[in-house]
């Protein structure tokens, strides 16, 4: 995902790069039914 499409489903910028970080070093991530709605978005 692209800092834009973030933008455009309203994920702030610095959301999207602490998810990709924690991706990256492998660490688990949970997300709020809020976050997993928005990207569910831009299918």
């Amino acid at each position: 995902m692209t800092t834009k499409d973030a933008r455009c489903i309203g994920l702030s910028k610095r959301h999207l790069f602490r998810l990709k970080k924690k991706i990256k070093d492998g660490k688990k991530i949970t997300l709020e039914k809020k976050t997993v709605n928005k990207m569910m978005k831009i299918r």
